[in-house]
């Protein structure tokens, strides 16, 4: 954070050396990219995590979600992530959503986990909708 127009100018410097993608942002913009990082780097690795937990407590292989994945961040890099949401949630799949939950009744956060980032998802899209 600069303090002054000189030290602005020595950062912009710096930063356009280091990445064409340098941007300025005040304090407050600086927070809120912080927060959005969490929930899309943070909490995303924490998911990949959990679905490796789960896996492996089957005998399964982390490496079998990989190519899916992929697909999904090659989604989301050409569209916005609203847009090319996927799943049980979005289709309203109940019998689907009740099938998971059944074979996550052994974990009750895992489950509530799953519930609650399921009604998340039906949310984000209505707000999206308008």
């Amino acid at each position: 954070q600069a303090n002054s127009p000189e030290v602005l100018s020595g950062i912009r410097a710096i930063a356009d050396r280091l990445s064409e993608k340098a941007i300025e942002l005040n304090s407050e913009q600086r927070k809120i990219l912080h927060v959005a990082a969490v929930f899309a780097c943070n909490f995303t690795n924490h998911l990949f995590g959990l679905a490796q937990e789960l896996l492996e407590e089957k005998g399964l292989d982390y490496e079998l979600l990989k190519p899916l994945i992929e697909e999904t961040l090659s989604k989301i890099e050409l569209n916005d992530p609203v847009s090319v949401q996927t799943g049980p949630a979005i289709r309203d799949d109940q019998a689907t959503i009740q099938s998971h939950l059944e074979l996550l009744k052994h974990n009750p956060a895992l489950s509530e986990l799953y519930t609650k980032l399921s009604q998340s998802i039906v949310n984000l899209h209505k707000r999206s909708q308008g």
